[in-house]
């Protein structure tokens, strides 16, 4: 009998989707670090922390959402959606973890931008794949 690796639709999404949001949670890992080192050397407000911060995850989800559509390689949009729901999932429950959450209209602000940024970047990483196919 000959054995067979197929992976299931399902199971290369769900893959894909968490390539995505691993690669985004790095991404911003690296980016908070930097930042915290700049922030040590300096005296900025807390509100400019958060918008920071917000920036931050907000790029990082983009990339992950472009990097979960390059191997799903359909659906960018909402690949990109889910994986940047995953990301803030993951953020927000860190931060419970670590310390205090307060849900605040700033949290929903949060949540909509990863998400949004994440959709951008999963279109962006269809139409790129999709635009280098076409030059071969």
């Amino acid at each position: 009998m000959k054995k067979t690796n197929k992976i299931t639709k399902e199971g290369r999404r769900l893959t894909s989707i968490l390539k995505g949001a691993i690669a985004a949670l790095i991404i911003a890992t690296i980016l908070l670090i930097a930042v915290s080192i700049f922030y040590n050397n300096t005296d900025l407000s807390t509100t400019i922390i958060q918008v920071i911060l917000c920036i931050i995850l907000a790029i990082s989800s983009f990339f992950g959402g472009w990097i979960s559509s390059k191997y799903y390689k359909k659906s960018g949009m909402q690949n990109g959606a889910i994986c940047g729901s995953v990301l803030f999932c993951a953020i927000t429950l860190i931060g419970c973890i670590i310390h205090d959450f307060a849900f605040t209209p700033f949290t929903l602000f949060k949540a909509g931008a990863i998400i949004v940024f994440g959709a951008f970047g999963g279109i962006i990483g269809i139409n790129r794949s999709a635009k280098h196919k076409m030059k071969l």
